[in-house]
């Protein structure tokens, strides 16, 4: 039977302004999300609520970890909107889920359907392992590995792994220094990374996630210390 999709009221200028929010959020997340805050209290209606919250989440617990700021978002929105359709209070409850389980990756998720638990868990192993540690991350990556090929349900939950772990990996990478249980975390991440765009890519994701792994393999192999790999200038050269 084909979904009805009742439009909600939003905000004229909603669109704008999340536009521009997520543009800005890497390079400067807290102002973001601070702007992020601000309009929930002034000017947000109903129909804002879901994607004004899930920046909102990503920014406390990937890119800042105030796990702290990230609770006091979701206490503020159900003070202000009491009362919110069944659909739209089942995704924020999951968004509100996703802190819990990057802060304990124990959490058991059993007021959950099983591929809400799901999706909560895959949006969870960035935080968690950016944020709190490698060992947190593998914890929560063996347990999607676990749960992925579900029958019904495995074609969805591969793509939004794989998804997840290719923007994982490019986070990863990116840092200056990596230790080695992050490494070996990165590498696993890049294995099933590979493994699942096989799978459902075309072939420019597979392609991609073949860089991927070919960068996941450099920075395992990088020597411990390495740093940026320079040497200093002064020292090494004009003195």
């Amino acid at each position: 039977m084909e979904k009805t999709f009742i439009a909600l009221p939003s905000s004229p200028a909603f669109a704008d302004f999340i536009a521009q929010c997520w543009k800005a959020h890497t390079a400067s997340p807290e102002n973001t999300r601070d702007a992020l805050h601000a309009y929930l209290a002034s000017r947000a209606l109903v129909g804002d609520l879901i994607e004004l919250s899930a920046l909102a989440c990503h920014i406390d617990a990937e890119h800042l970890g105030d796990w702290e700021s990230g609770e006091g978002y979701y206490v503020r929105l159900h003070s202000t909107f009491p009362s919110l359709p069944a659909s739209v209070q089942g995704r924020l409850m999951r968004q509100r889920a996703i802190l819990h389980k990057a802060r304990d990756v124990t959490l058991k998720l059993e007021a959950f359907q099983p591929d809400d638990a799901f999706y909560i868990t895959a949006l969870a192993l960035p935080a968690a392992t950016l944020r709190v540690s490698a060992q947190a991350g593998g914890a929560l990556l063996s347990q999607l590995k676990d749960r992925v090929e579900v029958a019904g349900s495995a074609i969805d939950r591969r793509r939004l792994l794989a998804v997840v772990t290719a923007n994982l990996m490019c986070d990863i990478v990116q840092r200056y220094e990596l230790p080695h249980d992050m490494r070996c975390l990165l590498l696993e991440i890049a294995e099933l990374d590979q493994a699942l765009w096989s799978r459902i890519g075309e072939p420019s994701d597979i392609a991609r996630s073949a860089y991927r792994l070919a960068l996941a393999r450099v920075r395992y192999d990088e020597p411990s210390g390495n740093g940026s790999g320079r040497y200093p200038r002064f020292l090494n050269i004009e003195a």
